[in-house]
């Protein structure tokens, strides 16, 4: 193991507590979303401490993931935002007692045919159109024959909380509700939770807030740190100046260093746009990385750390290098940066 991604559980607990805080203590309220493997951290492992939280609701993205939650003893609701596909797809929703989100009208006529009147959700497009029913075509739904336990709707700029787009879906969403009786509403994310009432709706769904990103484009960041990415010292050496650094010789040194080759690439996860600009960090000292970043290794400047030596630890993310300068010095966001860790790379849990 040259490469780990430390998940501390106690700080997505946190987070949690942040978001149940944000709704008056009601943690009925608090889903948790765990597509993409629970954000790079581990889906399994990150439903079992928040349902020992209290959670009691997830969320996946497609019906694979559903299954490898259940497969491991996962006993909570799970919603499938992808809702069913084909005939099939039903199939294992029904054997697997996953709850689908239903997305448009075929996926309704699908449900009602072959659903067993199980329930399920709605999707409702207020705006970003991308996923769901258009909210000025709820009205053309039949969803009479169905047991709809939540209607739903996602933000688009709940992280610039001013953005005249907020208000304007919850509007819409608000028109769409209206016909379909009493019903459980969900709106809020990561940011339209903290953003208050008008944008949270009967159930919310954190994601990258639970994970330890910023909830918000810009500002400080009111979450817990959960993971960080740290890569073993492979080898030490000293450089004169004037040799050339890595492939394509981009990086030549202007004075004499000393270096250190970590075992992280950008085949682990690491954003090739970092190669020169990014740096790691070892007990707070914060180590350039120069040359290009390599598929399996790093080049690090370690002439203001000389003591490091082979065996140690660097952190690309976590505690002393927040994700989110990772993010912006990639020109990405911190869902990519953690989505993108690679499998290789160890989860150890904390």
């Amino acid at each position: 193991m040259t490469s780990r991604l430390k998940i501390r559980l106690d700080a997505l607990a946190d987070n949690y507590g942040k978001f149940v805080r944000a709704l008056g203590g009601q943690t009925r309220r608090v889903a948790g979303v765990l597509k993409a493997d629970g954000y790079g951290m581990g889906a399994v492992e990150v439903a079992r401490r928040l349902a020992r939280e209290g959670c009691r609701v997830f969320f996946s993205a497609n019906v694979a993931e559903a299954m490898n939650l259940r497969e491991a003893q996962v006993q909570e609701i799970i919603y499938v935002f992808s809702g069913p596909l084909s005939d099939q797809d039903v199939s294992l929703f029904k054997i697997n007692q996953l709850r689908p989100v239903l997305n448009d009208e075929l996926q309704v006529d699908r449900w009602e045919r072959l659903g067993d009147g199980l329930p399920a959700a709605l999707h409702i497009d207020t705006g970003m159109n991308r996923l769901g029913i258009p909210h000025d075509e709820i009205t053309l739904i039949n969803t009479r024959a169905i047991q709809l336990q939540l209607v739903m709707t996602h933000l688009a700029c709940a992280d610039v909380p001013r953005h005249p787009m907020n208000q304007q879906q919850v509007d819409r969403f608000q028109i769409a509700c209206a016909g379909l009786g009493e019903i459980q509403t969900s709106i809020g994310n990561s940011a339209g939770i903290l953003n208050g009432p008008a944008t949270q709706g009967h159930l919310v769904r954190p994601g990258i807030g639970l994970y330890g990103g910023n909830p918000y484009a810009g500002g400080s960041n009111p979450m817990d740190c959960v993971g960080v990415l740290e890569a073993q010292v492979i080898q030490t050496r000293k450089i004169k100046k004037g040799d050339y650094i890595g492939y394509g010789a981009e990086y030549q040194a202007d004075r004499d260093m000393k270096l250190a080759v970590v075992g992280c690439g950008y085949a682990d996860g690491i954003p090739r746009m970092l190669s020169n600009v990014g740096a790691v960090a070892y007990s707070g000292v914060h180590l350039p990385i120069i040359g290009r970043i390599a598929m399996d290794l790093t080049h690090v400047d370690i002439s203001k750390a000389p003591q490091v030596k082979v065996g140690d630890w660097v952190e690309f993310f976590g505690d002393s290098i927040g994700i989110e300068q990772v993010a912006m010095q990639s020109s990405t966001i911190s869902y990519e940066v953690l989505t993108g860790i690679n499998k290789r790379v160890s989860r150890v849990y904390v």
